[in-house]
């Protein structure tokens, strides 16, 4: 006989929990049970866990299903019938019985139809051998619900079943029991089952004890524990059962769980011939009932209640209590069935509370699981800290990217988690061990980038390990914006003595509490106070209460930062002074230029040397009359930095008549200024002006900015090193760094005293000085946002560099991959270009946060499409590289808004496109094409694209193409003029769609003998307008002079081609319209002044000059000061067009031209671009034009020359001439022949030495000294 044992409750040490009270006394002895028996009593709990497991949760185990007082496994193992079987003896099972339609549904929920299931069904021929084959269960019971494939099973002799695969579920027989299939096992309630020596596993519930039933050891049907071998089963041969009851109850009554081994020594061997196996029936009896509240919270009494149900007992009752914390009560007496226990826990968690109680003929066990919570309901904000003050809940403020500190305190939990949210978006999560002791949340500046600057209600929630619920409490937080962006500006810089200045201030960043003006004085200061703008522009009224001159200043504070603003100089009169308006006299002048252009001459600030001076020149500004009678008061208008800095130093003398402006004193370069005057005499007349200056300059120094620390992308948290430096051989150089205000904003406007239209003024704040190192603080980057400029400036004695270095704490963009579908095509297919971009941590978000650009190119200055969408469709290609299989490459660019530019390349193959489609010419698919692309959305871009692929094919060379040559003439001419005149209809909006018309514009009229009369008025048409809207697109704020130089000369080659287009016309005397042509060539002469007028838009004076040049054509501008015109030639070198020289200013009397600015524009044309009617004489050969305007573009009158203005024309082809030998001892005549009375007369004369010659003409006589119709000196 086997040893049995049972295990007993392990008493532990008291260490925390109190018992609070008893309702039954503990006296008496304990009462312990040892079975020194074959039965190995196993307390189904090995953990407080499992217990849980047993108690609360279904009987089966985790491997298997409940169902039906079941329990169900499916064991996806593949075993034969009898090793399934077997399989499923091992656990006390066997293999599934299905007796009802309930069961089977319950299966077929569980298990994959694509396999073979193993189930309890088995043949009847074991037992008699006369049968026919029928099918039983594994316990020889019948069947009374079968589920048969095709009704019913063939006839074996020896079968098995299973569920069939694809088969929904039906039943089905094989002969072949050891083919291995998956299996289900079924474990009854209330039965278990063991093959000889093996245990047979009785078990019952918390606080249940074991009632044995029926129960038998031997054998009673021939399918349960047998081998692989068949089983040769005799029913009348030397086997049978006998009932065990009796035994196994003596081992397992009043337990809760016990094994029992089927051993043929203990129950004797009924069956010696086979072997024998042991079926115990049993059921559960409650016996113990332990009652105890699912969940508590810490400190807080429970009642442990106990229900002894096993009356009458024997002996004394005797009980352990373990409450799972490490406190147990050993020994514990009932006195009554019914008994309490009071009992609190001193720490959260999960525990199990265990009772074991026995008598002399019972041991019952039970277990129950508590939940102890820390009580946790106050979430309390006690304070809230900056590095600039201390404050509490109600008043939480720091400056915006600053850290803050909000200090949070619970009345319990440990554990504890708190998160930070502001409207569901988390800012912050953190860990505390415990919530009684205040914990700091840290808002940084990465939380506060996702808030922004102002006042948000921020809520943060508390939850902890030991507790269910989550409590939360909210705060109002003010982020302060650093005040930046102030702009201010004086209504007026002269006032009475009495009146309220103005002042129009506006704070771009930061919104101020409190703007504090300062009027300083010589002797005195005013102070005024108002409240901030409050985000809006406004106009503040601010009184001055004494007379004389006084520097003005705003400043802009709130709570953590301020900003100050020098306005300039401002002059407050006394009461009898009376002043014209400024502006009235400005009117006026205009009205009546002729007779105020002395008087203005005298009321005018003279600039020395000039308005547009470099950094190196000292300025002078001066007043022409300095009479001793007058005084003066200079300041400046739209002021700089460096002016109230030199005044206040006394560099600057405001009182002279001259005022000396050095270099040291003089704005950065590209810097529009103005300096006014203020002129008194003692009759208290007063004369005003304001005059502006220029400072420009030309970059000859290379600098190269190099990031030493915290370099792409910036982390705002760290400082930022950058480091400059010019070229080694380089004399001293004098670094400043600024921070460029004008990098994603629009442009400074200029002072209305200015007026050079377009010149892009710096907007600069100053950051370090003399010095090639430039260090910028967390602090600094913090306020500057996710991307700013810096830009460096390098000064010598007389030279100037500038370079500029972006800042960004955006990572740039991935490059992208892209591909074209189709892979091949004609120029008549649409394609698709797609484009996707890998996502890094970094990039990933930023391209989900912030717009990205995709340009997609055909050659570097040949745009398809720029835009936000990855995707380009419909895109029309031109044609691929003949000599490379028609390959057509493609760059497409993405970038961001911070000047951060990926590439990549995609190619295909793009060729020829069929003449004819169906019933319709190449015409009528081109035509049907465009409308189709003007009908979705007027798509120009898509448009253009198609035009370009058309003509792409019009443009080969005829004799290398054979499509080519299979157009004729005439449809080669109806496709240009079906596309000029589509294109007639497009409205230009923008740079991008000016700059791809021009581009088609010029590859249309490419083949001028391709452009038929109304073609090229189509063609003129268009040019002009494309042209004019140049002067309107390139606009301040979109500005792009490299597309609108791109622009002007695609249009200027289509202008030289349509000109060629019309004197071929003119030269082959075809019977056209003169209408026609004559609108051509007026149309044709106004886009090229049009050119001339965008090509000179924000062209600073001096600069280089502007040349465009085509075969036919060749355009000249240049912007210069008056002073610099003297002898000026006008010559383009590798060109046959017109030259010109101009003789000093003074003798083309423009010297007193407004602003000192003079535009110059020549346009020289090979082929005659006037028809005959336009003029009154016959024009052949080179034809040139030059022309004086003013900024306004209004034509400066050249008239009374005192020199005369030389022109060259070229002789392209020079006929046969005629020499005479003149003999110059005396009067030497020739005679020509003039046929014409619009003839030109062109004598040239090649002279030997170098002497004065007199030349005489007469008309119809021979001329003399005396007697001539025309005198000339030849030099």
């Amino acid at each position: 006989m086997t040893g049995m044992t049972s295990q007993a409750f392990e008493g532990g040490s008291k260490r925390s929990g109190d018992v609070i009270s008893k309702t039954s006394a503990t006296q008496g002895t304990e009462l312990r049970m040892w079975l020194a028996i074959a039965i190995l009593i196993s307390l189904a709990v090995c953990s407080a866990a499992e217990v849980a497991a047993v108690d609360e949760a279904s009987p089966c185990s985790k491997y298997q299903l409940a169902f039906n007082h079941s329990c169900y496994e499916f064991v996806r193992l593949q075993r034969s019938f009898t090793s399934a079987q077997s399989w499923c003896e091992r656990g006390g099972g066997h293999l599934v019985f299905i007796e009802n339609e309930e069961t089977q549904q319950f299966l077929q929920k569980h298990i994959a139809e694509d396999q073979e299931w193993w189930i309890g069904l088995i043949s009847n021929s074991l037992l008699n051998e006369t049968t026919n084959g029928s099918m039983i269960w594994l316990d020889t019971s019948n069947i009374s619900y079968s589920n048969w494939y095709k009704d019913q099973p063939s006839p074996f002799s020896s079968t098995c079943g299973y569920i069939l695969k694809n088969a929904k579920y039906q039943w089905g027989v094989t002969e072949n029991c050891s083919q291995e299939f998956d299996f289900i096992c079924e474990f009854e309630s209330g039965q278990s089952i063991a093959c000889d020596n093996y245990n047979a596993t009785v078990q019952c519930g918390s606080g249940e004890v074991i009632q044995i039933g029926e129960s038998f050891y031997g054998r009673k049907t021939p399918h349960y524990c047998v081998s692989e071998t068949p089983l040769q089963y005799d029913p009348d041969g030397d086997c049978s059962w006998v009932s065990v009851q009796d035994e196994v109850a003596g081992q397992c009554h009043g337990l809760q769980a016990c094994q029992v081994t089927a051993d043929s020594t203990f129950f004797g061997d009924p069956c010696p011939a086979h072997s024998s196996y042991l079926t115990v029936q049993y059921h559960c009896k409650e016996g113990l009932q332990l009652l105890v509240t699912d969940t508590c919270f810490v400190f807080e009494n429970i009642t442990v209640g106990l229900n002894w149900l096993l009356s009458p007992y024997s002996g004394n009752l005797s009980c352990i209590i373990s409450t799972g914390d490490g406190h147990t009560i050993d020994p514990y007496y009932p006195l009554t069935l019914v008994s309490n226990v009071t009992y609190r826990y001193s720490s959260p968690g999960e525990f199990t509370v265990f009772v074991e109680c026995t008598t002399s003929e019972w041991h019952v066990t039970a277990q129950k699981r508590v939940t102890v919570q820390d009580k946790m309901d106050q979430l309390s904000i006690t304070g809230c800290y900056s590095q600039y003050e201390s404050g509490n809940s109600s008043h939480c403020r720091t400056l915006y990217g600053e850290l803050l500190w909000i200090q949070v305190e619970l009345n319990g939990g440990n554990g504890v988690t708190y998160i930070m949210l502001a409207d569901n978006m988390t800012l912050i999560e953190s860990s505390a061990k415990e919530g009684i002791i205040p914990h700091n949340l840290t808002l940084d500046s990465a939380s506060q980038e996702l808030l922004g600057p102002g006042i948000h209600q921020l809520e943060i929630r508390a939850s902890s390990n030991t507790t269910s619920s989550e409590i939360s409490e909210s705060i109002a937080v003010h982020l302060v914006e650093p005040v930046s962006g102030l702009q201010a500006a004086l209504a007026s810089h002269t006032l009475h003595l009495g009146e309220n200045l103005e002042i129009n201030v506006s704070v771009s960043h930061g919104a101020p509490d409190k703007l504090k003006f300062e009027v300083i004085g010589a002797n005195e200061t005013q102070s005024h106070e108002e409240d901030g703008p409050r985000g809006e522009p406004r106009t503040y009224t601010v009184p001055v209460h004494s007379e004389g001159s006084f520097l003005v200043k705003v400043v802009a504070m709130n709570a953590f930062s301020n900003a100050s603003l020098d306005l300039g100089f401002i002059t407050v009169l006394a009461n009898s002074s009376h002043q014209e308006d400024f502006a009235k006299e400005q009117h006026s002048s205009k009205t009546n230029a002729q007779e105020t252009n002395g008087h203005r001459r005298k009321n005018k600030i003279y600039i020395k040397p000039s308005r547009h001076v470099d950094p190196f020149t000292s300025v002078t500004l001066g007043w022409p009359d300095n009479s001793s009678n007058f005084s003066f008061l200079w300041s400046c208008g739209a002021c700089w930095p460096e002016w109230n800095e030199c005044v206040q130093q006394q560099i600057i003398l405001t009182n002279q008549t001259e005022v000396q402006i050095p270099p040291s004193c003089l704005p950065p370069p590209k810097s529009a200024v103005t300096v006014r005057v203020l002129v008194c005499n003692d009759g208290n007349e007063e004369r005003q002006d304001e005059q502006c200056l220029y400072v420009t300059a030309r970059q000859e120094l290379q600098l190269e900015i190099r990031c030493e620390a915290n370099c792409k992308p910036v982390n705002a948290r760290e400082e930022l090193v950058l480091r400059v430096s010019g070229q080694k051989d380089s004399q001293a150089i004098y670094y400043n760094w600024y921070l460029d205000n004008t990098f994603q904003s629009k442009s400074t406007t200029l002072p209305p005293a200015c007026g050079l239209t377009g010149f892009r003024q710096n907007s600069l704040n100053l950051l370090q000085s003399n010095t090639s190192v430039l260090k910028m603080n967390s602090s600094f980057l913090q306020t500057q946002g996710e991307a700013f400029q810096i830009k460096v400036t390098a000064m010598t004695r007389g030279s100037y560099g500038e370079e500029t270095f972006l800042v960004s704490t955006i990572p740039p963009p991935e490059s992208p991959a892209c591909a074209v579908s189709p892979k091949q095509g004609s120029v008549l297919t649409a394609f698709t270009v797609s484009c996707s971009v890998p996502c890094s941590a970094n990039s990933c978000q930023s391209s989900r946060d912030r717009q990205l650009t995709y340009c997609f190119y055909l050659k570097p200055n040949s745009l398809l499409h720029c835009g936000p969408d990855p995707e380009l469709f419909p895109v029309y290609l031109p044609l691929g590289e003949e000599e490379n299989n028609f390959i057509l490459h493609m760059t497409i660019t993405v970038s961001n808004n911070f000047g951060d530019t990926v590439q990549t390349n995609a190619s295909v193959k793009v060729g020829h496109a069929a003449m004819t489609d169906g019933n319709l010419t190449l015409q009528a698919i081109v035509s049907e094409k465009a409308n189709s692309i003007l009908k979705d959305g007027n798509n120009s871009m898509s448009l253009f694209q198609l035009y370009q692929s058309v003509t792409s094919v019009l443009n080969q060379e005829a004799q290398e193409e054979s499509f080519n040559m299979s157009l004729q003439t005439d449809t080669r001419k109806e496709l240009r003029g079906l596309m000029l005149t589509t294109l007639s209809a497009v409205n230009v909006t923008s740079m991008q769609i000016a700059l791809k018309m021009s581009e088609v514009l010029k590859e249309i009229t490419y083949r001028s003998e391709e452009l038929s009369v109304s073609a090229q008025v189509e063609a003129s048409n268009t040019l002009k307008d494309v042209s004019a809207s140049l002067l309107t697109v390139n606009t301040e704020d979109s500005r792009d002079d490299q597309k609108l130089k791109d622009a002007a000369n695609y249009l200027f080659n289509a202008v030289s081609n349509v000109l060629k287009a019309s004197a071929e016309v003119r030269a082959a005397n075809t019977s056209v319209l003169e209408a026609e042509q004559s609108s051509v060539s007026h149309q044709l002469l106004n886009t090229v002044e049009n050119l001339q007028s965008a090509l000179l838009f924000g062209k600073e004076p001096d600069d280089e000059p502007t040349v465009l040049s085509t075969p036919s054509a060749t355009m000249y501008i240049h912007r210069l000061q008056a002073e610099n015109m003297d002898g000026m030639s006008i010559n383009i070198s590798s060109s046959s067009s017109a030259s010109f020289t101009l003789p000093p200013a003074s003798s083309l009397s423009v010297s007193g031209v407004d602003d000192e600015t003079v535009d110059i524009r020549m346009v020289s044309f090979a082929v005659n671009p006037f028809l005959s009617s336009d003029t009154s004489f016959d024009i052949s050969g080179t034809v040139g034009g030059l022309s004086l305007t003013g900024l306004d573009g209004l034509i400066i009158p050249v008239s009374n020359l005192k020199e005369n203005i030389e022109i060259m024309l070229p002789r392209l082809s020079a006929a046969q001439e005629d020499r005479i030998l003149l003999n110059l001892d005396n009067f030497s005549t020739f005679q020509v022949n003039v046929t014409s009375e619009n003839t030109s007369i062109v004598i040239h004369l090649e002279c030997e030495h170098d002497i004065p010659l007199i030349l005489y003409l007469g008309y119809g006589y021979c001329p003399n000294e005396t007697n001539y119709d025309m005198k000339n000196h030849l030099h």
